[in-house]
């Protein structure tokens, strides 16, 4: 690209893992199929994925405030 940077290539796991994560964004627009999404992922088993992408995001969120709030500290705001 006029970048410099490429695009990552498609495999098989990319392209899965990747219209997973669009499903579950899209499921969550959908009044009517959200009901028919939780209920399968809660019915097989998926109350643990839930919960693991749940711990997933809390630690995300955990890591970039604590990282910010130690820069902030060491380096003042701009």
């Amino acid at each position: 690209g006029m970048y410099g940077m490429e695009l990552p290539s498609r495999s098989g796991k990319q392209f899965f893992l990747t219209e997973c994560n669009m499903l579950t964004h899209a499921g969550c627009f959908l009044n009517r199929q959200r009901a028919t999404i939780l209920r399968f992922f809660l019915g097989n088993g998926g109350y643990s994925l839930l919960w693991l992408n749940n711990k997933r995001r809390r630690l995300k969120v955990f890591i970039r405030d604590t990282y910010a709030r130690a820069k902030r500290k060491l380096f003042g705001r701009r």
